[in-house]
């Protein structure tokens, strides 16, 4: 009897526990909810939500990403649609930025999905002016920079919050009514267990070779090239040099 009593304590017990999982995607629900009522008008499909890492990398969209087990991907009985949109995010950007800049990115992504659905996209991570227009629209102003006065388009790029901008007062709003992601990832050398399993470690035993080419793009207007590391490439219509395409 002792003993059934004493595991029946311990299975209430890690039943009454914090979920990380739960409050973790349960937080980024309820902010993606916020923001499509007060930014997107509720038009936004609901997504699934993913951590990557993948360095240099604040977040990432991909439309119709997911579909639903058994499903072909068209819409289901009822007008259930059995598709859904992916938004990632990088744990290891949310290390070092507060809630506004996390949720900044966040609404940055729904953005690519609100375009997706009511406008007309450039090819694959290429942000144009439409884009920036809607970014603007809900309060981020887009720059390749980072900095005032970077290009509002191109292959890679970053925002800035408006100040007193829509995204701004809606994100005040949220966090006043305590909203917070209560778990984040742990620095590297904290303590945290390196991964473990089958593909642990699969990333750096493929890494490419020094003589590999690399992908190449012009901050300002999108041009892409191809090269060796360390090569110094410029564009001629922009006249800025291009960077390393990360993705």
């Amino acid at each position: 009897m002792w003993g059934r009593s004493t595991a029946r304590w311990k299975y209430r017990t890690i039943q009454s526990m914090e979920k990380p999982t739960a409050e973790t995607y349960g937080a980024l629900q309820r902010a993606f909810d916020h923001f499509n009522t007060e930014l997107f008008g509720g038009r936004l499909a609901p997504v699934v939500f993913v951590f990557l890492r993948k360095p240099g990398m604040r977040g990432a969209f991909r439309s119709a990403a997911w579909k639903r087990r058994g499903k072909g991907g068209a819409a289901g009985s009822g007008g259930a649609v059995d598709t859904a949109d992916e938004i990632a995010l990088n744990p290891d950007y949310l290390l070092d930025h507060d809630a506004v800049e996390v949720l900044g990115t966040l609404v940055h992504e729904q953005v690519h999905q609100f375009q997706v659905l009511t406008g007309t996209p450039s090819r694959p991570t290429y942000h144009n002016a439409e884009w920036a227009d809607m970014a603007e629209a809900v309060g981020l102003r887009p720059t390749a920079t980072g900095a005032v006065g970077g290009a509002r388009v191109g292959q890679k790029m970053e925002h800035l919050v408006e100040p007193g901008g829509r995204f701004e007062a809606s994100a005040e709003r949220l966090l006043a009514a305590g909203w917070d992601l209560c778990w984040e990832a742990r620095a590297t050398g904290s303590g945290a267990a390196a991964p473990e399993g089958e593909n642990a470690g699969a990333e750096p035993a493929v890494e490419p070779p020094v003589s590999s080419k690399l992908a190449y793009f012009c901050p300002a207007c999108g041009l892409r090239a191809w090269a060796k590391p360390k090569t110094n490439l410029m564009c001629g219509d922009c006249l800025r040099h291009l960077k390393v395409d990360i993705d």
